[in-house]
Order: C-alpha cells, then structure tokens, then sequence
C-alpha cells in the first residue's frame, strides 16, 4: 500500500465529517485520535495535514468549517511530536480558518491553548503591545532576554520589527533619528539571537537578518510620500555605528539583484556614495589581512 492510496482513502472518509457530525457529535473525537495516531506511528506524515500550498486536497471539506478547526486543533495538541514549523502553520491556517492575517491565526490558535506553537507570533504581539505602551528599549530587551533566550527569529520577524519601531519614529511631525537610535540595542539583541557563540551557520543566518533588514527600510522608504520620508542616511550609518548591521550587510545588501523589494534604485541615491565608502574599506582592510599573513 502507498501513501497516496492512504492519502486518499483518508479524502474519501473526511469528506462526509460535516454531515456525520451533525448525528454523531464525537465523531470528531474519533477522527482526531485516527489522524494522530497515524501521524505517531509514521503511517501518514505532516504534509497529509499542511501541505506547501496549504492544506492538502483531503482536507478541502473541511477548510473553513467549525469542525476542521476543531479535528486541526485536536490533531496538534495531542499529536507525540508536532513536525511542523511556524512557516507552514502560518501559510497553513488562514486556509483552515477562511480567514487572513495574522490576528485571526493568533487569536485562534489561543483560544485551543495552542499560541506556544507559534512562537515568534506571540512574541510580535508582546513587543507590539510594549511598543504602544511607550516601554523602553532597555525594558523590550529586558523582556527578550527573559522570553526569547531560545527562540530563532526570521527574516519575516526581523522585517516586522524594523516596520513597527519605524512606524513608533514616525508618528512624530518630524523623524528623529536619536529615537530611532535609542531601539537599537533592541534590534541588536534579535538579532544577535542567532549569532552566540562561534558556530558559522549561526553566523550566516545573522548575516540574512541584518540584510532583511536593510530591505525593509527599504520598502518603508520607498512608500512614503516624497517630502516625508524617513532619513534613510542617518539610519544605515546608525544602525551600522551601533554594530547592529555589519559592513558586509550593507555591501551584500547593495550588490544582491535577486531581491525584489521595491526601490533600490532609490535608496542607493541617497546613500550610495558612504556604501561605496564602506567598500573600499572593506577592500583595504582585506589587503592589510594579506600583508599581514604574508609577513
């Protein structure tokens, strides 16, 4: 037997759930418990229940019902191992909920007592609520050394929090860069979640960050309207004299042509004369390395 003559027999035993339901209610108990325990003994895997492009085809009746979200629920909080990554929860849900954004995703996964799944969702919450609260940037930190010790954030969390602590500069008639700046060992900590230690993939992943990061700024100031944008100048050199973008982000970031954020073009007439600046230092310091190693 193939998994896709399982995959499908599962389809056709699913399809009806609603209607049988209505006459047996612990019909979803007993699905559940099924699903689980093929989940547990390997006879299904966890694209059955998340596919890439979502949920896969047998759960198709039930997306968007009252009794996916309750089978889905079960499923994940009983299953022995949850294989499944907060991405694919997240591209997952708003199908099964028939509903987008990451409001309903959060507030649904609550109320099943299921939000530790998605961690770096609750924790964009908790910093968003911070944020409106006026708590300081000593205070946020504070609060993601406590909760986040383990956590590795993505680009998608990093871009988030860039947006938001620009959105918090902004709302100002006029941008201060100080106050940007005083966020800064904020974005330091999040970031350097990824980089403790020596290990190199570590060091890799922080790298991405900080480049996510300059392509949000990016995108932010591209948006604005022209006469009320951000000074995008004073917050590259900011964020790379605070040592929360390195020189060789700034230099990835300006050369990379495969991202397809809006206005680089842009941008880089606004700051490409201190990123060139930042190149040939980087090229000078590389040849003083080989003298050295040749001496």
């Amino acid at each position: 037997v193939q998994k896709n003559d399982i995959y499908h027999g599962l389809a056709k035993f699913l399809e009806p759930l609603p209607d049988v339901v209505l006459d047996v209610p612990s019909a979803l108990q007993t699905t559940s418990t099924i699903l689980v325990s093929l989940l547990d003994f390997r006879v299904i895997d966890w694209s059955f229940i998340v596919a890439s492009n979502g949920l896969s085809p047998a759960w198709d009746p039930l997306l968007g019902t009252s009794v996916g979200q309750t089978v889905f629920a079960e499923v994940l909080s009983t299953a022995e191992e949850v294989q499944l990554s907060e991405t694919e929860l997240r591209r997952a849900l708003p199908k099964l909920l028939g509903k987008e954004g990451d409001e309903a995703i959060l507030k649904f996964m609550e109320e099943k007592e299921l939000s530790f799944l998605l961690p770096l969702l609750t924790a964009q919450k908790n910093l968003d609520s911070m944020l409106k609260q006026g708590k300081s940037a000593t205070e946020m930190v504070g609060w993601v050394d406590d909760a986040l010790g383990g956590l590795s954030p993505d680009a998608s969390f990093v871009r988030w929090l860039i947006r938001a602590l620009l959105d918090k500069v902004s709302q100002k008639p006029k941008f201060e860069i100080r106050e940007f700046e005083a966020y800064n060992p904020l974005l330091n900590r999040i970031i350097s979640l990824e980089s403790e230690g020596d290990d190199r993939e570590a060091s890799k992943k922080s790298l991405q960050l900080q480049i996510a990061s300059l392509f949000e700024i990016q995108n932010y100031y591209t948006q604005q309207k022209p006469g009320n944008k951000v000074p995008i100048l004073a917050i590259f050199q900011s964020l790379y004299k605070s040592g929360v973008v390195s020189k060789r982000a700034f230099l990835q970031w300006a050369e990379d042509r495969e991202d397809k954020t809006p206005g680089k073009s842009e941008v880089l007439s606004q700051t490409g004369k201190w990123i060139t600046t930042l190149g040939e230092e980087s090229a000078e310091e590389s040849d003083n390395e080989e003298k050295e190693d040749m001496e």
